[in-house]
């Protein structure tokens, strides 16, 4: 598993920040729950575009043969309309007869276009891109001190990526609980994610994966949607697998990239080897979760 990545390039010392405007105690309490110290967004000059673009041109071994769709992830697209797959697909000149297909679901994202893509048994390009920080004109506790602009390019394996299994789930009228309104700032009820995860998003996990009780789950990759939320999930999931990696107080949350880039910075430092089964929990924007368990084949250990 090769992915490409892109950060926005303007660091925001976060903890530095809140200092001023709060206080040094009430700025440890925050960054308790929150996690990042410091932000990546993007400059004057960035976007979602110019992001993906980065992301797909630092993809090594790029293998473009038969490929037959794009699915372009992004809540914060740099036009309305058309989707914006079709400008990322012009600018990098993919073939002309690939299906572009556009996801606006956040957190869920990667998880979303991932299971797609291997049930379809199509070759695939899957692109996360995020900028929220184009969308949070002012500061928000809840926003401001959580959320970094990242890409990323990936095109699975098929031969290599088995889907397990998978389940999804939201729950009706959260909506408005993490939301941006056109033309407006996002907002974000950080109690009500947090009462999401709790009582939706780890007992459905549970679920499935109870239901797959006779496989050993090597990896879970959990969504980085806080700190706070991280080491709940860890804390919980512990006796399914001991290897539950974070990044959220290193980079931030890149909602629908964080995965792919958590993932990207976990095979580094440890390679896949021959039949780990994996396990992607994505959740937020929705308020919604999609889950997969992956079996990871190869003979050879894979970054």
């Amino acid at each position: 598993m090769i992915f490409g990545e892109a950060i926005g390039s303007k660091i925001i010392n976060i903890e530095k920040t809140c200092a001023k405007l709060f206080g040094k105690s009430k700025t440890k309490e925050l960054l308790d729950k929150t996690g990042p110290k410091k932000l990546f967004i993007c400059n004057k000059d960035e976007d979602t575009l110019t992001l993906s673009n980065k992301a797909w041109k630092n993809l090594k071994k790029k293998n473009l043969n038969n490929i037959q769709t794009l699915f372009y992830v992004t809540e914060t697209p740099v036009k309305q309309f058309p989707g914006n797959g079709f400008l990322f697909a012009s600018k990098n000149k993919l073939n002309e007869n690939i299906q572009v297909i556009d996801f606006n679901s956040g957190c869920t994202g990667f998880v979303d276009a991932l299971t797609l893509s291997l049930s379809s048994k199509k070759k695939t390009i899957i692109v996360c891109t995020e900028a929220y920080s184009k969308s949070s004109k002012i500061f928000n506790r809840s926003v401001t001190t959580l959320f970094s602009d990242g890409a990323s390019a990936f095109i699975p394996d098929l031969k290599q990526l088995k889907l397990v299994d998978s389940a999804f789930g939201y729950k009706k009228n959260t909506y408005n609980d993490l939301v941006c309104d056109i033309n407006s700032n996002i907002l974000m009820d950080g109690k009500k994610v947090y009462d999401f995860v709790s009582t939706e998003v780890f007992p459905s996990l549970i679920k499935m994966l109870k239901k797959n009780k006779n496989i050993k789950f090597d990896r879970i990759y959990i969504h980085q949607g806080s700190r706070f939320v991280v080491k709940f999930l860890q804390e919980k999931l512990k006796y399914y697998s001991n290897h539950i990696p974070s990044n959220i107080e290193k980079t931030g949350n890149f909602v629908s990239a964080t995965l792919p880039i958590l993932i990207s910075g976990d095979i580094k430092k440890k390679p896949f080897k021959h039949k780990e089964n994996i396990v992607l929990c994505g959740f937020g924007v929705g308020l919604a979760y999609s889950f997969a368990i992956i079996e990871v084949n190869k003979t050879k250990s894979i970054r």
